[in-house]
């Protein structure tokens, strides 16, 4: 019996390679991400005004996460007191939900290792890798802020 082509091996190798590989999670989209935070055990708001922004990655040595700014406006009538919240939202490169952070600003950089705010070294600037994992706490504008689900 002939061998195959060395060429013909290769793609069937990387064709069987393709069929049991996930594919890469790269940034969910809008409705993608909603869904994930649905079903993944999301504590905030999934209704009302929702604006989602994707950060970018955050490299914690091995492990990477996508970071996204989430704002909910809760919607009232006329008149009425409009409630507001901010989070930076967690995922892990298998788009699992990992938690979330309550913030008051929008962060104004995103790092390979921190996402950086608008305040000062003092009162906690940034929310930074611990090792190769998401820190459980950080210190921003002087309050400590536990990732949370």
């Amino acid at each position: 019996m002939p061998l195959p082509k060395l060429s013909n091996w290769i793609a069937a190798s990387l064709l069987l390679a393709a069929a049991v590989t996930p594919a890469c999670a790269g940034t969910p989209s809008r409705h993608e991400l909603l869904k994930i935070l649905a079903h993944q055990g999301f504590s905030g708001a999934l209704t009302g005004d929702i604006h989602l922004t994707p950060l970018g990655s955050l490299q914690c040595r091995a492990r990477s996460y996508q970071a996204f700014f989430f704002q909910w406006y809760d919607i009232h009538p006329a008149g009425k007191a409009i409630h507001a919240q901010s989070r930076i939202v967690m995922l892990d490169e298998h788009r699992q939900y990992l938690g979330s952070y309550v913030v008051d600003d929008k962060p104004v950089k995103v790092t390979p290792g921190s996402i950086l705010f608008p305040y000062t070294e003092e009162l906690g600037s940034a929310i930074s890798c611990d090792a190769d994992t998401l820190p459980t706490k950080a210190r921003l504008n002087g309050e400590q802020r536990p990732l949370e689900k």
